[in-house]
């Protein structure tokens, strides 16, 4: 599964009501925001370039095309130590 968060440009006047909702994790109630959870291919079309992915600020032009590649990502996975 991927999750994606798209936010719409919004007036820089509401920009503390939207990290006030970012910390209080009501962003979802935003009509700014659009939040997707899917296992399929996603394509975004936008005339806008500057894009997040996974933190990066990234320039894109054209269509954006975001999949899932399966077996990509190694997970290693250890036994529950406690720490002292």
């Amino acid at each position: 599964m991927i999750d994606l968060v798209l936010i719409r440009p919004f007036p820089k006047l509401l920009f503390p009501i939207f990290i006030y909702r970012l910390f209080a994790k009501t962003m979802d109630k935003s009509k700014y925001i659009r939040h997707l959870k899917t296992g399929e291919e996603v394509i975004i079309r936008t005339v806008e370039k500057r894009f997040h992915i996974d933190g990066e600020a990234v320039m894109l032009e054209g269509d954006v095309k975001i999949n899932i590649k399966k077996g990509a990502l190694k997970v290693l996975k250890t036994r529950y130590m406690k720490l002292p």
